[in-house]
């Protein structure tokens, strides 16, 4: 800063004689030193925005802003709370310029005071000159801020009257109050408004429309708290509530963290807040017209008298409940808290007592029950009351059934029907079925050729061993008829005949390994049956098998059948605890073929698994074994689907109906909770 610039600063502050005066003259120096067309200068004490000061190029026109008042308000909230000066750029039209100019917000401290310098500056420049200049604002209240004047910390009551400016006339306008005075007939029309009914949304909406006329402001809105939720259930002038709406949402996140406080709340407010409540509040006010708030909680009981012996007993106090809060919003002006508080507690007081009311009478123990009994007059009108008495004492005569009549306790579940004798047909060796000798049904004797494999590796192995032992043995026979020539015997070739006869044994051995193995190559039947595989040729022929492969399945279907159970694992311990009580004697089984259920069949349960499965889709199942004791079944089909009652004894009727319903809540209720 040049020393002129700071000489022309203190001139000013000592010629000053009031604060609009010294401003007056400091924002001329600042428009003429920073090329400004218009400034204005704020005082932010007590969380309101008073100008103090304006001056402009032109005094015909005034300064059109690019930016709403609203948002207006914004900036000098968020300058309030920043730490650097902030530079706001006009929007561009769509020819690339705007008319609009660019404004530069910047503090200045005045003894305990924050003041905001606002400075309007020609639009269309570029990013690197508004940067400049806006530090050549900060730099000038800087030395402000150094000057006599302000350092003594002096306030002028004068401010300026008839500023031209729309932003300026916002804020006279909320240096403004207006005294709200209730009168008795008001009074007892509103409290009379609110008592007309205990449905809560009912009076939720009377509470926010009557509060919003009786108080002349611009919103009410009505919150249910449940616990930590905040839930708005009534807005003005509203008939439902969207709780989708960004407004809405953003209200009940700032309320949630307002009322927990316990306290009515006020804003704006000289108390400082704290952060939890601060940023959920700044986040609704950025996006609302809010000009002044207040949060007032309701709690589940009225405050009790603490001048009472026994109230002052901490011992004996019962903390109270929160259980909704009512926010009022005023849009055009700040309202000043000493002259509208009175006006405010006093009908938030009745709106609170009348909300409360409804709130007990709808938590009732079964209200919604209650409250349909008592609406409903059919069941208790003269005409039908006799029928509601014989609809009472049939319900009775039913509980009473359910408790006292004994009725059969049977565990369902489902099956399928088998033959006793049945077993799979594996391949012994790995090849390609050249030979299916059976097809689906035919009858078949145990060890009966089924299916010719071939293995070209294993006949290659035979085919080899023999080579082998052919060469093996013509060299013995020319070895000892060279020996026999001979008149003296050479003891090392008998020795080398040894040889060569024992590696013909061993490959003579493996000869016959290798027949046997080739011998396998033709799978056979188990067991005695009919083969029960459908399609069989057309599934095996060509195809390539490996070892201990399943190509088809015998069951001899003229036997015994039985059936295979699949019981659920929540039904196992009835059954456990049914068969120990019939001192492990089988338990009685009645079933139904799928293919035939009009006629009940019965059986024996004979054999219980003594571990659980895994069924795709089914969860974990015990496998259970019935004997069947009708020999004359129509339908012997295979795996035919069963139906199957398991009779685990006598218990009550209601436990024989409802007991899934009780086990359900052991395990997912009372289990979870104790």
């Amino acid at each position: 800063m040049a020393a002129t610039e700071n000489n022309s600063i203190q001139q000013i502050a000592d010629e000053a004689t009031t604060l609009q005066q010294f401003y007056e003259r400091y924002l001329r120096l600042v428009c003429s030193s920073l090329n400004g067309i218009g400034a204005v200068a704020w005082d932010c004490s007590n969380h309101q925005f008073t100008p103090i000061a304006q001056i402009k190029g032109s005094e015909d026109q005034p300064i059109r802003m690019g930016v709403s008042e609203q948002r207006h308000s914004e900036l000098l909230r968020q300058s309030i709370s920043s730490a650097d000066p902030i530079v706001v750029r006009p929007e561009k039209t769509s020819d690339g310029e705007s008319d609009y100019p660019t404004i530069l917000i910047a503090k200045m401290k005045r003894g305990q005071s924050i003041d905001l310098i606002e400075l309007f500056i020609a639009g269309g420049l570029a990013a690197e000159t508004n940067v400049s200049r806006l530090k050549e604002l900060a730099m000038l209240n800087r030395e402000a801020e150094s000057t006599r004047l302000n350092s003594s910390g002096a306030h002028y009551p004068a401010l300026p009257q008839g500023l031209g400016s729309p932003a300026i006339a916002a804020a006279e306008s909320a240096s403004a109050t207006v005294r709200r005075n209730l009168s008795a007939s008001q009074l007892d029309q509103f409290s009379h408004v609110l008592h007309q009914s205990l449905d809560i949304r009912e009076t939720a909406g009377k509470i926010a429309n009557e509060t919003r006329r009786v108080l002349d402001c611009d919103r009410v809105t009505v919150m249910k708290v449940n616990g930590t939720r905040c839930k708005a259930i009534a807005v003005s002038g509203q008939p439902t509530v969207n709780r989708k709406s960004n407004t809405v949402s953003l209200l009940e996140k700032a309320t949630r963290k307002i009322i927990a406080i316990k306290q009515i709340f006020w804003f704006p407010s000289d108390d400082q807040q704290p952060p939890q409540i601060s940023k959920p509040l700044n986040e609704y006010l950025a996006i609302s017209a809010t000009r002044s708030l207040i949060a007032y909680p309701i709690f589940d009981s009225v405050e009790k008298d603490l001048t009472h012996p026994d109230q002052r007993d901490p011992r004996r106090r019962v903390e109270r409940k929160l259980i909704g809060g009512i926010i009022i919003e005023h849009c055009k002006e700040q309202w000043s808290r000493d002259e509208v508080s009175g006006a405010i507690e006093m009908v938030c007081r009745h709106a609170a007592d009348a909300y409360r009311n409804s709130w007990q009478h709808h938590n009732l123990f079964a209200y919604p029950i209650w409250y349909w009994l008592g609406k409903s007059r059919v069941l208790t009108a003269a005409r039908n009351l006799p029928k509601t008495l014989a609809v009472m004492a049939g319900l009775t005569l039913l509980m009473l059934a359910m408790i006292f009549v004994p009725a059969d306790f049977r565990m369902t579940c489902e099956g399928t029907l088998l033959p006793e004798s049945r077993r799979n047909v594996f391949a012994n060796i790995s090849g390609v079925v050249t030979d299916v000798l059976v097809d689906h049904g035919d009858l078949v004797i145990k060890n009966q050729p089924l299916i010719r494999l071939e293995n070209i590796d294993l006949a290659q192995q035979i085919q080899t061993a023999a080579g082998k032992s052919e060469e093996l043995t013509a060299i013995i026979r020319a070895a000892r008829t060279e020996l026999s020539d001979r008149r003296n015997q050479d003891q090392s070739r008998n020795e080398n005949i040894a040889a060569l006869e024992a590696q013909l044994r061993s490959v003579e051995r493996e000869s016959r390994l290798l027949r046997e193995k080739e011998k396998r190559l033709t799978v056979v039947s188990p067991i005695k049956g009919s083969v029960v595989t459908y399609d069989v040729r057309d599934i095996l022929k060509d195809r390539p098998v490996e070892r201990v492969e399943a190509l088809m399945e015998v069951a001899d279907l003229s036997g015994n059948w039985q059936l295979e159970l699949n019981l659920p694992d929540r039904k196992i311990g009835h059954v456990m605890q049914a068969f120990k009580k019939n001192d492990g004697q089988p338990l009685d089984v009645e079933f139904i073929l799928a293919a035939k259920p009009g006629e009940t069949l019965k059986g024996k349960l004979i054999e219980i698994g003594k571990g659980t499965e895994m069924l795709p889709e089914q969860g974990q199942h015990l496998k259970l074994k019935v004997a069947i004791e009708d020999k004359e079944l129509d339908i012997k089909q295979l795996r035919s689907g069963v139906n199957a009652y398991i009779d685990c004894g006598k218990c009550s009727l209601g436990y024989s109906w409802f007991h899934p319903v009780l086990e359900f809540l052991q395990k997912k209720v009372l289990f979870p909770l104790f």
